[in-house]
């Protein structure tokens, strides 16, 4: 027997009713849709690249707007200035990788992340053939440019470890990503650590002298979503919105790979060639994962080890995790315990 025939009809009224209020509920829970009124305007920092694909997605789709948010996007070098940037209140939210957060939060104990977007394996060591270099062990009583403050930086510190060589067996140089490009090319340094496609670049200008070594070692980095604890708690249902345009974009991508590669190549003013080149190399997810937690107290331990950014001790990173947007956006991707 059907409801409406086991119940009378004042019944059936109010059966009616508390499955409408149901719906309404658990419509409110999820992600946000469909925004009537003025959008919200965010301003969000990135560095443009492959790496922030999603964001891409979500603007060259229409996701941000679905989702009732003005989006505006200032790009910077690498992520440890995008970041930096919400410090000195250029950004409300930015890129960058999970180290890039790690060695701005020191000084600033009020940035958060908000969520994973990417997880990627770029980062190589660009060295000169003809300064003796063509395995691992040749970087010993080499001069080798590095990036301050990005991840790149703690990606050479263990992979000389790894590979038994001391890091005062090297002579390392502090500069830029793209004056770091240009030493290793005309010879000021022998060797550099860069991001793609900086990697191919550098490469490229060198030819036959050229050797690429993966400083990785195997460990992906995060690309992360992040802002402030003060601008998160005065604009929750803004954050909320970002992560539901996210999801969106998320989705597009695994179901138009080509056509979000499209996008991340027009955003990024990279080559279609390059574009599918690199595209493998990461793995697109807006997560809140504990492996995400367990890599930025492996990176902050080395970085106190090391004594940089002033760091003194681990902090607690689950008290720097705003885990409350996603978690109400889309539960199943939280994953920290």
């Amino acid at each position: 027997m059907g409801i409406r025939k086991r119940l009378g009809g004042a019944a059936v009224a109010s059966a009616l009713c508390l499955l409408f209020l149901v719906s309404v509920l658990i419509s409110g829970c999820g992600q946000p849709t469909q925004n009537s009124g003025l959008p919200v305007k965010m301003r969000l920092g990135l560095q443009p690249g492959p790496q922030s694909t999603l964001i891409w997605v979500a603007q060259k789709q229409g996701f941000f707007k679905k989702h009732g948010l003005d989006v505006t996007l200032r790009q910077y070098d690498v992520g440890f200035h995008a970041v930096r940037g919400l410090g000195a209140g250029e950004t409300d939210v930015a890129t960058g990788t999970e180290f890039a957060f790690i060695s701005n939060a020191f000084s600033n104990p009020d940035l958060r992340v908000v969520a994973s977007i990417a997880e990627g394996d770029t980062t190589s060591i660009v060295a000169r053939r003809n300064r003796g270099i063509g395995s691992a062990a040749d970087l010993a009583g080499k001069r080798v440019a590095v990036t301050p403050g990005v991840i790149n930086q703690f990606y050479l510190g263990k992979f000389l470890t790894l590979n038994g060589i001391d890091q005062k067996d090297i002579t390392t140089v502090n500069m830029d990503e793209a004056s770091a490009k240009k030493a290793v090319e005309d010879g000021t340094v022998d060797a550099a650590v860069l991001f793609e496609p900086d990697v191919q670049d550098a490469k490229n200008a060198l030819g036959s002298n050229g050797y690429a070594i993966n400083v990785q070692s195997g460990q992906d980095f995060f690309w992360l979503l992040g802002s402030t604890t003060s601008y998160i708690n005065a604009n929750k249902e803004a954050v909320k919105r970002l992560l539901a345009a996210m999801i969106d974009a998320q989705r597009f991508t695994e179901a138009n790979p080509a056509k979000a590669r499209k996008d991340m190549q027009t955003g990024s003013g990279l080559s279609a060639a390059y574009a599918r080149y690199i595209w493998p190399k990461f793995a697109f997810e807006v997560a809140l994962p504990q492996s995400l937690v367990l890599a930025m107290e492996d990176e902050a331990r080395w970085t106190v080890q090391n004594s940089l950014f002033g760091a003194k001790v681990v902090p607690d990173y689950l008290n720097s995790i705003y885990q409350e947007g996603l978690r109400q956006v889309d539960p199943q991707s939280v994953t920290i315990y």
